[in-house]
């Protein structure tokens, strides 16, 4: 049974559509029907019963699927080995990242370019998070998010950082409307607010929204000047001289903004979150995922962030 039957097998399963698991696995929707219907064959079952949605797993389908994943980590285990990458720090690193995890890698990049000349680094955006999700990731892969790891994964979730959203703005809009000193000074300010998207279903509004909220009942809280659904637009906001705004500290590198309220912020009510380093088991001795993983956490130890596994 030829491998690759069986990774766009797992890319269905993963998205519950064969054409999200086309874009994944580089097929096109009718190439991954033909790869599925030819397994269906081989196997003599149906794996998927279609629905208004996409397809889901039939019971031989869910029970091939442990194995499937199985297999395929061990034959990567077995391809890995052969090629002799466990001990070489050369080749490509490929880092499926969230954007608070791009955020915060991307300004120590060069440092480990220059440490590491032979490791070329991918970096790829995975914004809708399902390729951390997946137990199917190939070659020499690791990844960073922001958000805690699902109840059922094969992959090994290390807390790598902890940091809590914090208040900017324009120094030249503070100039001009004054810095505030207390949270009653609040009132008087324009505030840039999130309305998130279901797939940030993770983050708390009281506390992204906490500028809002802040010395307010619930049903009170401020009415901000602007909304978004994504942080780096929140800062354009804030470099725009629109107002005050929440956002984690790292999103300010490289930009005019400072922080306000610092009497009042980080405190207990602001959002804690944690950057996680992701991994397969079977690379935990990898030369390049163990120069990268010591590389992010000597960054994490030198910002006072680190976390203990």
């Amino acid at each position: 049974m030829e491998i690759e039957l069986l990774r766009t097998f797992c890319a269905v399963c993963q998205f519950g559509s064969m054409t999200k698991a086309s874009e994944f696995a580089s097929l096109t929707p009718s190439g991954v029907q033909a790869q599925i219907k030819q397994l269906e064959g081989l196997l003599n079952t149906k794996l998927f019963i279609g629905h208004a949605q996409g397809v889901q797993l039939t019971g031989e389908g869910e029970a091939l699927l442990l194995d499937a994943q199985e297999l395929i980590a061990h034959h990567d285990r077995v391809i890995t080995n052969v090629k002799g990458v466990r001990d070489t720090l050369e080749g490509e690193l490929k880092v499926i990242t969230t954007k608070s995890g791009a955020i915060w890698v991307t300004p120590f990049i060069r440092e480990f370019q220059e440490k590491y000349p032979n490791i070329a680094l991918n970096l790829v955006a995975d914004e809708e998070r399902s390729l951390l999700f997946s137990s199917q990731l190939s070659g020499i892969t690791v990844g960073l998010a922001g958000f805690s790891p699902p109840k059922k994964t094969s992959l090994i979730w290390s807390p790598l950082l902890e940091y809590r959203w914090v208040p900017f703005a324009h120094p030249e809009y503070l100039n001009e409307r004054g810095a505030p000193q207390t949270i009653e000074d609040l009132d008087h300010h324009d505030i840039i607010a999130y309305k998130w998207s279901p797939e940030h279903n993770y983050l708390n509004d009281c506390q992204t929204n906490g500028l809002l909220y802040l010395g307010r009942e619930k049903d009170n809280r401020r009415k901000p000047i602007a909304k978004t659904d994504d942080i780096i637009i929140c800062v354009l906001m804030l470099r725009q001289k629109m107002g005050i705004g929440l956002i984690p500290p790292f999103f300010q590198h490289g930009t005019e903004l400072v922080p306000v309220l610092e009497n009042f912020f980080p405190n207990n009510d602001s959002l804690v979150q944690k950057l996680y380093f992701i991994y397969p088991q079977e690379l935990k001795e990898n030369s390049r995922v163990q120069a990268f993983n010591a590389f992010v956490k000597e960054k994490a130890k030198e910002q006072g962030q680190l976390l203990k596994d």
